[in-house]
């Protein structure tokens, strides 16, 4: 077997924005619709997408998540955001990494992502008002 060389050894070690195949998107998907899904069947397919693990991992060991110890490994960093708090991260890098920029889309992505946090917060304002207990369900 060929050995791989330092240069592109390093690269793939430092790389922070390796895409998820969509493949994963789509499994996420049906497990957020399947009402019988568990931690276990969120963790064994978020497991087969490297890039997914490492981005969740780096998420729950952030400053915002982190709490007294270290998050070590994808089923402590699931237990950590919740069922659908994981299916809503997984599913928002995917679209983060469809949604670069390009100035010959047409598309605004700025305005587009102001909206859609506008839109986003007054549902979770409404959601308060009507004092549901599944927030996330409804968001």
């Amino acid at each position: 077997m060929e050995q791989l060389s330092d240069s592109l050894l390093l690269m793939l070690k430092t790389c922070t924005d390796l895409p998820s195949p969509p493949a994963i998107a789509t499994k996420v998907i049906e497990l957020s619709s399947c009402e019988t899904s568990g931690l276990s069947d969120v963790a064994d397919v978020v497991g087969i997408d490297p890039a997914l693990s490492a981005k969740l991992l780096r998420m729950a060991n952030s400053p915002l998540y982190t709490k007294q110890r270290k998050v070590e490994n994808l089923r402590q960093a699931i237990t950590l955001f919740g069922l659908n708090g994981t299916l809503n991260i997984a599913l928002s890098f995917p679209l983060k990494q469809n949604s670069v920029d390009d100035r010959n889309s047409g598309l605004n992505y700025n305005l587009y992502w102001k909206r859609s946090l506008a839109s986003a917060i007054l549902c979770q304002d409404i959601i308060q008002r009507i004092g549901s207990s599944s927030k996330d369900l409804h968001f």
